[in-house]
């Protein structure tokens, strides 16, 4: 019998934490409903700039990652190199530095193309729906008057 209790309370272990999660959920919902336009254009700003800087952190991650490992290398030769003879771990080395500042620049540039083409898909939608609203407004009017 005391077995058949551990699934048990992992289950409720895991209800409660999924209903500790909505709630919370719910909460934030809430609280951002009733915030002030700042507070939630800073929160859109968040939302928006988050993948920029997710993709950064992941590419930074990975090449200080890489660079150590090369690093270690480098040294790990017993010194019977010394690092300027080794001119293929030296030159990756650069490779991988010059490559961080290279994808933050290609990434700003890419993330701006999206916003920009998002940008005008947004304001050719809005302006259709506008031209839309006119167009009906005026045939609304014309059929008032027939």
């Amino acid at each position: 019998m005391h077995q058949n209790s551990k699934p048990n309370r992992l289950r409720i272990k895991n209800h409660q934490m999924i209903a500790i999660t909505v709630w919370v959920r719910a909460k934030h919902l809430w609280k951002n409903k009733s915030a002030s336009l700042g507070q939630r254009f800073q929160i859109a700003e968040t939302n928006r700039t988050s993948p920029i800087y997710l993709s950064i952190s992941v590419n930074e991650s990975i090449c200080i990652s890489a660079m150590s490992v090369m690093g270690l290398l480098m040294i790990g030769k017993e010194n019977t190199e010394t690092m300027g003879t080794n001119y293929f771990l030296v030159h990756l080395l650069d490779a991988c530095g010059a490559w961080r500042i290279i994808f933050i620049n290609f990434t700003l540039i890419y993330y701006s193309y999206l916003a920009k083409k998002t940008r005008l898909l947004v304001m050719a939608h809005m302006s259709k729906s506008a031209q839309e609203s006119t167009v009906d407004h005026f045939t609304g009017l014309k059929d008032m008057w027939k």
